[in-house]
């Protein structure tokens, strides 16, 4: 998973529960990949100090990974991500990236047969059968379960005035700020 902010980092999560052997989080911000391990994701990757798809190819043995999600809304980590998916792979494009990125058509999907997702909330089914329970619902009994890892990722919490100060940290400060919470009831 490239990106360990929070979507990435419940996508990672996710994909453990999800019965998933092995999973790498990808990140340049030191402490998201700290979180990451925290909330049970096998591998890290610090991509501001090492080649991320170097080490992701090192670490699945050369194939790539069956399934690849890049989280981090930047078009410059898609050509990565897509070069990290083993052939016959799927790319899931849930950072939803704005903006161009440069794949080779031939080389990077064509030849290695891969997919590649984008995933728009309202782009998922919310069930495939009529018993299947609601993603939304699924993920607060996980939570409730103590299943998928939440405290982790709560790095900042104010009263409700301070609402602006935790915006702009989750804007500006991507190194210290993760997981904001608003406390409604703390007014004074």
């Amino acid at each position: 998973v490239f990106g360990q902010g929070m979507i990435g980092n419940f996508a990672a999560q996710l994909m453990r529960i999800a019965g998933a052997l092995r999973v790498i989080g990808v990140d340049p911000v030191p402490r998201r990949l700290e979180i990451a391990a925290e909330c049970g994701i096998d591998e890290q990757v610090n991509a501001a100090t090492e080649n991320a798809l170097d080490r992701v190819k090192t670490l699945t043995g050369g194939k790539g990974c069956q399934i690849v999600v890049e989280a981090t809304g930047a078009p410059t980590v898609a050509p990565d991500a897509i070069k990290s998916a083993a052939e016959m792979g799927t790319v899931v494009l849930l950072g939803s990236p704005r903006g161009s990125a440069e794949i080779d058509l031939y080389f990077d999907l064509h030849r290695t047969g891969v997919s590649v997702i984008g995933a728009h909330a309202n782009r998922q089914p919310f069930a495939t059968r009529f018993d299947d329970p609601n993603p939304l619902d699924l993920v607060l009994q996980l939570m409730q379960k103590k299943r998928l890892h939440v405290a982790p990722m709560l790095t900042h919490t104010q009263p409700g005035f301070r609402a602006q100060q935790l915006y702009e940290g989750l804007l500006y400060e991507k190194e210290t700020y993760l997981g904001a919470l608003l406390d409604l009831q703390a007014w004074a």
